[in-house]
């Protein structure tokens, strides 16, 4: 048997987006990131976009930058709004740790977030090729059910980040997927609309618009090359933030090296199937995990295990691999 040490990956590029309410103004949030900067040992800079209006993208920044967001009101976009709290670009997982931690600052300070508050997570991609898109997008369609259903229920066919097996009900790429030609299944799964405002193209659990637009224009500079999960909640909340930053960071990651597709799109229909799409499992091997990768994965276990909308089969399996690694 094989034994693989993993780690979080310490050069995998990601950037955390946090939405919260407007319960106060947004100058008082860059306050208060300022203050929590000052007992930082690598002190951030923050940015506060001026106005009540108009969305700014935050790419490739080292800073904090906080802004205005038209869907996190209470009511919800058209009727109210709030703020979206952009991390600067991390790589490792201290940064992981730190923008779940300040995160929690903010919570403590009385930031709030309600039900449409998204927490969205962008991660770099420009190393990968249309094969490893295929290969992430295909991993991601039997791995969608079951993260879904560790979410609170308000997040499942959010219009915001609808399912992204939607897109393709009524078109062949089910009857023509063939797991060792994944550049083929990319092109035909792939995002056609690049534009930034309002496309509805990026509002799935995985928008994939920024890695699509820079593959089909390589010689286009500028371009926003991540995949980002707009699929759960935001709990301003250190568990809640850093493990599905490191449960995010980790699949894509582990995407890049695959040799084929998985070999069907059915979803996952057992726990230790899904560990194995998200790069926590090998069933011809054996992943020693990190202590943060570990808990990462006793975490995933752990939102199983308490889901009302899994099922007792699910639940049971979790139980045993939770006692079985607890034994390890």
């Amino acid at each position: 048997m094989q034994v693989v040490y993993k780690e979080c990956p310490p050069k995998r590029r990601f950037g955390v987006e946090l939405e919260v309410t407007a319960s106060c103004h947004k100058k008082t949030i860059g306050t208060l990131l300022v203050a929590n900067e000052r007992k930082s040992e690598k002190v951030r800079n923050v940015i506060v976009t001026p106005g009540l209006q108009g969305w700014q993208q935050s790419k490739s920044n080292t800073y904090w930058h906080v802004k205005y967001d038209s869907t996190c009101g209470p009511q919800g976009k058209g009727w109210d709004s709030g703020w979206e709290v952009a991390s600067y670009v991390g790589k490792s997982n201290f940064d992981i740790e730190k923008i779940a931690k300040t995160a929690e600052y903010l919570k403590r300070c009385g930031i709030q977030t309600n039900p449409n508050c998204g927490l969205h997570i962008h991660v770099e991609v420009k190393d990968f090729n249309e094969t490893m898109m295929g290969n992430l997008v295909a991993r991601w369609m039997k791995l969608e059910f079951i993260l879904t259903n560790i979410c609170a229920s308000h997040r499942h066919n959010n219009k915001y980040c609808k399912p992204l097996t939607s897109r393709w009900t009524n078109i062949s790429c089910w009857a023509h997927y063939n797991p060792a030609n994944m550049s083929d299944f990319w092109m035909l799964v792939r995002p056609d609309a690049f534009y930034i405002h309002d496309n509805e193209q990026k509002k799935y659990t995985l928008n994939t618009v920024g890695i699509a637009e820079a593959l089909a224009h390589p010689t286009k500079n500028g371009l926003r090359k991540t995949v980002e999960l707009r699929l759960p909640e935001c709990l301003l909340d250190y568990e809640h933030i850093s493990n599905w930053t490191r449960l995010f960071v980790n699949f894509v990651d582990g995407c890049k090296d695959a040799t084929e597709g998985p070999p069907h799109l059915s979803p996952c229909d057992h726990a230790l199937e899904s560990l194995q799409m998200l790069g926590l499992h090998d069933n011809d091997g054996f992943y020693l995990l990190d202590g943060p990768l570990l808990h990462t994965k006793l975490w995933f276990l752990r939102k199983i295990r308490n889901s009302p909308n899994l099922g007792r089969g699910w639940k049971d399996e979790a139980d045993e691999l939770i006692d079985f690694i607890s034994e390890i």
